[in-house]
């Protein structure tokens, strides 16, 4: 081989290569170009570059939505427990040997008391007395009138009774006051009346006589001693 053909034959070597590179990065018929892959290293940004800022994130407007209604709801009766009131409590005073506590109206929590001294107890009761009955008549003619008085202490009740000439029991018209008073009767029969003035202790009498004489004067003269011969 010549000294020419050795110098062309490497020339031959290399642009066929150059060819063939050519024809497998050409696009194929009816498909889209393929892109070569980017290299992720020739993207980072390099010291003193100057950023290319985005566009502007735009801004929604925000929707209103209606004002919600309040539901109707049916009222219901709430009942509110009462709170407990505390009790007030108080320390009665100091009292002497002779007094006792005593409370003059509502003493709660033992606020209000106070000392007093107990009244003696008058005991038991005693059964009433008179004092005086007396008649401003000792003796009547059948058919007039007698009035009684009397005095008495500690009665609850008083009564005046007679027996009449048809042995009757009468009693005088009341009430009569049992401590004091006068009544006007007319008895009908001779004899005693009586005065009764009662507690729940018992009771006091008293009597006094009156004379009832007949009206007819023919009495008075039978009455009379007969003459002597």
């Amino acid at each position: 081989m010549s000294k020419f053909t050795r110098s062309i034959t490497p020339a031959l070597v290399l642009i066929t290569l150059v060819a063939s590179a050519l024809a497998c990065n050409a696009p194929q018929p009816g498909g889209p170009p393929t892109q070569a892959p980017i290299d992720a290293a020739t993207d980072t940004p390099q010291l003193g570059d100057t950023p290319t800022p985005g566009d502007p994130t735009a801004t929604l407007s925000p929707t209103l939505s209606p004002t919600p209604m309040p539901p109707t709801a049916t009222p219901v009766a709430v009942t509110v427990a009462p709170t407990n009131t505390p009790i007030v409590v108080c320390t009665p005073p100091p009292c002497s040997g002779n007094e006792v506590y005593y409370c003059p109206g509502e003493c709660p929590g033992g606020c209000g008391i106070e000392c007093a001294t107990p009244t003696p107890s008058t005991g038991t009761a005693t059964a009433p007395q008179i004092l005086s009955f007396t008649a401003n008549r000792a003796s009547i003619v059948e058919g007039e009138e007698v009035t009684l008085s009397w005095q008495a202490t500690g009665g609850s009740k008083a009564t005046v009774q007679w027996v009449t000439h048809e042995a009757v029991m009468a009693y005088a018209p009341g009430p009569l006051n049992p401590n004091g008073d006068s009544v006007t009767i007319r008895p009908t029969g001779d004899g005693k009346i009586t005065l009764i003035v009662a507690n729940d202790a018992g009771a006091d009498e008293a009597e006094i006589q009156l004379t009832i004489t007949c009206p007819h004067p023919w009495v008075e003269a039978l009455a009379e001693p007969p003459p002597l011969a």
